[in-house]
């Protein structure tokens, strides 16, 4: 063999996004006894993001067993392109100050297929990135399933985060069914 080809044959190390993306990936697959919750806007993003008070609805990420998908995808286009990242959030102040559930489908839009109907995809105006949302029934939340960088006009891969999203809604909803039966 020759040693070029031994140094391709060598495993190429991840970046810590995508190690952390594994490991959301990872905790999206169905197994009982997860810990599903909700988190508030963190720091690094609390600046682009308006206080409860000024909006109709409140912003929440939801975290299973100790990862937040949206947040972690969320850092990792703060630290890829932030000003993709400021696009994205002013088309989110703008969903989270709506009486309805949308209004601009140039900024965002609901998921196609049936399973991904209660799914609303913001995007970035000009931009790559999307986050994926549900409306949370018993109150005035809207809750951050997951990303996805658009770099290509594939849909194969974008119907993926939508039906991720609607797994992880599914998740929530369940647990949350859960809970209120247990009070």
């Amino acid at each position: 063999m020759k040693r070029s080809k031994i140094r391709a044959a060598k495993p190429k190390k991840a970046s810590a996004a995508k190690s952390r993306q594994g490991r959301c990936k990872a905790a999206v697959a169905s197994r009982p006894n997860l810990k599903i919750q909700l988190l508030d806007v963190p720091q690094e993003l609390r600046q682009l993001i308006p206080e409860v008070s000024e909006t109709e609805h409140k912003l929440y990420f939801l975290e299973i067993d100790g990862t937040s998908p949206a947040l972690v995808g969320l850092l990792d286009i703060l630290s890829k392109d932030k000003a993709d990242l400021e696009k994205l959030m002013r088309n989110v102040r703008l969903q989270l100050g709506l009486r309805s559930a949308i209004r601009a489908e140039a900024k965002a839009r609901w998921g196609g297929r049936e399973s991904q109907r209660k799914i609303l995809e913001i995007k970035a105006t000009r931009g790559s990135s999307r986050l994926f949302v549900f409306f949370s029934e018993p109150g005035r939340m809207i809750v951050a399933t997951n990303t996805y960088w658009k770099a290509s006009n594939n849909k194969t891969k974008q119907n993926h985060a939508f039906d991720t999203a609607a797994k992880l809604r599914e998740m929530y909803l369940s647990e949350h069914t859960k809970r209120s039966k247990a009070k």
